[in-house]
């Protein structure tokens, strides 16, 4: 990323030599009376016995060179992305849950994501979870649908505040039962697009959207801390993230398997980039974010493979604890491991000898797929 030394010498050298050369001149010529205060200001300083100033030069200390050290500044990053700032990040990361069904394409704001969580909901349905460090730079975000237990999960990892689309009960019970400061975008802070539901034909429950000044303001209408200085997110970053001695991944097919559904998400590597791109329901099917029409590319991929079991309806996957995975960055891939201690401790990942993980610097696309699900490169 994405010490100076000084030195100080003082020596004194030629003192004892000037002090002997005036004595020597005085012993050479005849004494005369004073007859100015030159001459006797010369006489007291010349009269000074040479034993006492060579004693004097010889006690003097001599000053010993010294080194001055500077400790290197601190470096101040982004805990989500990696990059470089001016000052700490005392800033709330706000997170939004990510309709992402095919009918609901295309997304708003996902380019601009520090961090994009995809993981099974149910059926073969997979949802988004989009982290935002800065979110009122996002001019839209969404479509958003309701959340889900895992989203509860990591709303407490990562202290987030939760903007969602309502939820089951038992959903919304298990997410204030734990603490998760949380905003109902439907009603509250969020807008329907009526250009997609009149013109383009969308169903309502794809046109529900939040501007990201929004969520900020009602935050701070709901009192909720927006300064948080002491929070760890589990993440380190390297100006290069590519792992070492890791397999060719030009492409990494996530294919998410449960009770006999599937869906399957691939990234594809852009070297001229440095990122993976986003494609999903069809090989050929490019993610476009609609508020900038770019790409939604991720310098990192992550797969977290967790025990995965039904709770109702919806599946929910352990996420604490610790699993196997795999990371991809710069077009490699290696195997790692995550683990998860606490509920408000955040997701770590290593590699498998034990090294903690550098990731890339940059956004990180993260997939929470059940174990038996297959990822192929």
């Amino acid at each position: 990323m994405c010490v100076t030394e000084r030195k100080i010498e003082n020596m004194k050298r030629f003192l004892p030599i000037l002090l002997a050369l005036a004595l020597l001149l005085c012993a050479c010529g005849a004494p005369a009376p004073a007859t100015d205060a030159t001459t006797e200001a010369t006489q007291e300083s010349t009269t000074v016995p040479a034993t006492e100033q060579t004693t004097e030069a010889a006690t003097d200390p001599v000053t010993e060179p010294t080194e001055v050290t500077t400790e290197p500044a601190e470096i101040l990053y982004n805990p989500l992305n990696g990059e470089v700032l001016d000052a700490p990040y005392v800033g709330r990361v706000f997170a939004v849950t990510i309709n992402n069904v095919e009918q609901a394409m295309p997304h708003h704001g996902i380019s601009q994501a520090d961090i994009f969580f995809e993981m099974f909901i149910n059926d073969y349905a997979t949802r988004g979870l989009a982290l935002f460090s800065n979110v009122a730079e996002v001019e839209s975000i969404g479509s958003i649908r309701s959340t889900r237990y895992n989203f509860t999960d990591l709303a407490l990892a990562y202290n987030l505040i939760l903007c969602h689309a309502s939820a089951s009960n038992e959903v919304l019970s298990d997410m204030y039962s734990n603490g998760v400061d949380n905003m109902n975008v439907d009603g509250e802070i969020g807008y329907r697009d009526s250009y997609r539901y009149d013109v383009q034909d969308y169903a309502w429950e794809h046109t529900l959207f939040v501007r990201g000044e929004d969520a900020i303001e009602a935050a701070q209408d709901k009192d909720f801390d927006l300064e948080v200085s002491d929070k760890d997110y589990g993440m380190i970053f390297a100006e290069d993230g590519t792992p070492a001695n890791g397999e060719d991944a030009a492409e990494v097919e996530i294919v998410f398997t449960l009770h006999g559904r599937t869906k399957t998400t691939k990234m594809v590597y852009d070297e001229a980039t440095g990122k993976y791109v986003y494609y999903q329901f069809g090989s050929d099917n490019m993610m476009v974010d609609e508020n900038n029409n770019e790409p939604e590319a991720f310098t990192n991929v992550i797969v977290i493979l967790a025990e995965t079991e039904n709770v109702g309806v919806y599946h929910v996957a352990d996420l604490y604890g610790e699993g196997e995975g795999y990371y991809a960055c710069g077009g490699k891939i290696v195997k790692i491991k995550w683990v998860h201690e606490g509920e408000t401790d955040p997701i770590t990942f290593f590699l498998e000898e034990g090294t903690p993980l550098q990731q890339g610097c940059g956004s990180s696309y993260i997939a929470i797929a059940p174990t038996d699900s297959p990822v192929n490169y």
